[in-house]
């Protein structure tokens, strides 16, 4: 025979029945991942000069503001781990735009701009021996990279946007003659995309097993 326990006096042999244990409900979720804008923030803060955001060494960080929906935080990087290859490097800060679904991984967006005039085997370095990494001499170049797709207009992982202009690559000229003379062209600047693929770091050296450049002339 059972009974519950009502008084601290029991019959002989009666046979107590304990209460279940009482089973915790309490659950601490894991820290979320420190988002790269704010892990560059924390940096600045702490007076760091150098600090590693997405495989990049970013030296000398700063903050321009801290808006949503800007590349807020600016530092420079060696392109591809190139000590010859100085860029600027701008970090997004924002909510993912309608329709993105963040998932596990941490939204990483970020910019790298190289100012002045450099080639493109200089940038892709497997161009190096082919006619386009010979002759193509780019400006105002734009390296992209998003894991989600934040800007519509560019592709999730790697992006390389530049300004060739077809005065300043060798061979040029006939090639001006055409556009100029029988296309009726007078913009010699042509605005150029690159799709590098999602498996690149800001640290290593490009590898690419196919590269597609589009272009169009600046105006039209």
């Amino acid at each position: 025979m059972s009974t519950t326990i009502v008084s601290n006096h029991l019959a002989l042999g009666d046979e107590v029945t304990e209460p279940p244990p009482v089973l915790s409900t309490s659950f601490i979720p894991p820290p979320k991942p420190i988002a790269h804008h704010g892990l560059l923030i924390q940096a600045i803060n702490a007076g760091k000069s150098v600090v590693t955001v997405a495989g990049a060494q970013v030296k000398n960080p700063s903050s321009k503001d801290d808006t949503p929906g800007e590349f807020v935080v600016q530092g420079v990087i060696n392109l591809w781990g190139n000590k010859d290859i100085t860029a600027e490097f701008d970090v997004w800060h924002g909510s993912p735009p309608p329709g993105v679904t963040v998932g596990s991984a941490v939204p990483s967006v970020q910019r790298a701009t190289i100012k002045g005039v450099i080639k493109l085997s200089q940038l892709i370095p497997s161009l190096k021996e082919t006619l386009l990494g010979q002759d193509l001499s780019l400006q105002n170049v734009s390296i992209y990279h998003q894991n989600y797709l934040y800007d519509p207009t560019k592709n999730v992982g790697y992006d390389l946007e530049a300004d060739l202009d077809i005065n300043l690559s060798l061979g040029s000229l006939s090639l001006s003659s055409v556009l100029s003379k029988i296309l009726t062209v007078k913009e010699t600047t042509v605005h150029i995309h690159a799709n590098l693929g999602p498996d690149q770091t800001w640290n290593g050296v490009p590898k690419l097993n196919t590269l597609t450049i589009e272009g169009s002339f600046v105006g039209h």
